[in-house]
């Protein structure tokens, strides 16, 4: 088999490319001093390395609020764009969801901000960028010993096998709604803990009676 070349979970043969002949990646911002503290009156949501790791799909009413001047504002995120953390023991990539409406969402810290070009699809991307042969890629391109990082030129360099559009948009839609499913489980799930817990506490107040 060619080296340039893989054979993906569908059995067709497909071409490897490096991330960076498909993306641009940027940095988020980092404040060099003390980040901003959360306030109500706060004029952006802030996107931090701990909600990439913490759970996704992104609640956008639990991130906190910070201000920043007009200027910093100009680094929100437009949506479609693929997050991935450049910093710690856990290398996930995130979709930002494209439907963010008028909320203005900040990323800062230790973030890689991945923009696909045109014709190729963020979900595709996310996808790629979680295959365990990519995670193990990612995994040996890491610098740093205490502390290990997934630098810039690193990640540009990550190879991914390359879908044409419209197989792409195929993945990233059947991955949106595996994404929708597990969503609608845990809330499943959360509603059923709660009847539960209230049974049991029914149950153990009716035995004082």
């Amino acid at each position: 088999m060619d080296g340039n070349t893989t054979r993906c979970y569908d059995g067709i043969l497909k071409m490897q490319i490096e991330l960076g002949e498909v993306t641009k990646i940027s940095a988020a911002p980092v404040f060099r001093g003390q980040a901003p503290r959360a306030e109500e009156s706060g004029n952006v949501y802030a996107l931090t390395i701990r909600d990439l790791i913490s759970g996704w799909p992104l609640n956008i009413a639990r991130l906190a609020k910070i201000s920043v001047d007009e200027r910093q504002k100009l680094s929100c995120l437009n949506g479609g764009e693929v997050l991935i953390p450049s910093r710690g023991n856990n290398y996930p990539a995130r979709l930002m969801p494209t439907q963010i409406g008028s909320s203005f969402i900040y990323p800062h810290g230790q973030i890689n901000i991945i923009t696909p070009a045109e014709n190729v699809v963020g979900g595709y991307i996310t996808w790629c960028l979680n295959l365990p042969e990519v995670q193990a890629q990612i995994s040996r391109s890491l610098t740093g010993t205490a502390i290990q990082a997934l630098t810039k030129v690193q990640l540009l360099k990550i190879k991914i096998p390359m879908a044409d559009l419209r197989e792409q948009l195929v993945v990233a839609e059947l991955q949106e709604t595996w994404g929708e499913t597990k969503r609608v489980g845990a809330n499943w799930i959360s509603l059923k803990e709660q009847e539960i817990d209230a049974a049991c506490r029914t149950f153990i107040a009716k035995g004082r009676e």
